[in-house]
């Protein structure tokens, strides 16, 4: 009776671990972090990238934003590909370039600072401060990479902000 038992338990048990080991095989914990101004952030809420959206006369999935929040504190990265859909390889902030636009936001309490080349019917298309993002892999479901960039200096205090090490691996949806 008693080696009965032992055995029933040995098998309950290690039912358990299966269960619970086949669960945590398919989870994925999104992240969005990088440095402000020498000083390391994650973002800790509403860490998301959106899910392909079609625009017409473009690609499958020509627009990707990416947002995340820590503190009082949220980052937002935008990059449209005008021609095609977004793909891997590096999109920097400049405008030279008429077949996407990218830009970041970044906002502090009530405070916003930009960089990038978000104004694509302006002629000429004015760039605020400078940067990239670079998109490492990109799906339906995820979407990984790299960022970095330098804000426009505040108009009110002339207050520059720095991104540098960004990078993020995001479930989209």
């Amino acid at each position: 009776m008693k080696s009965s038992l032992k055995l029933s338990t040995a098998v309950l048990f290690l039912s358990f671990l299966l269960i619970n080991c086949s669960k945590n095989k398919g989870s994925f914990e999104s992240y969005l972090k990088g440095t402000l101004d020498g000083v390391a952030f994650e973002c800790t809420s509403n860490i998301k990238a959106y899910k392909p959206e079609q625009l017409p006369g473009s690609g499958s999935d020509p627009k990707l934003t990416i947002i995340g929040n820590w503190g009082d504190k949220s980052i937002q990265l935008f990059i449209t590909d005008y021609l095609k859909s977004v793909r891997t390889g590096q999109y920097v902030f400049n405008s030279s370039n008429v077949s996407y636009v990218a830009s970041a936001e970044l906002s502090i309490g009530f405070d916003n600072f930009g960089a990038g080349n978000n104004c694509t019917n302006c002629v000429p298309n004015p760039i605020w401060g400078s940067g990239s993002i670079s998109i490492l892999e990109i799906s339906e479901k995820y979407v990984k990479g790299t960022f970095g960039f330098v804000t426009e200096p505040d108009f009110a205090t002339g207050i520059v902000k720095t991104i540098t090490n960004g990078e993020f691996y995001i479930k989209r949806g």
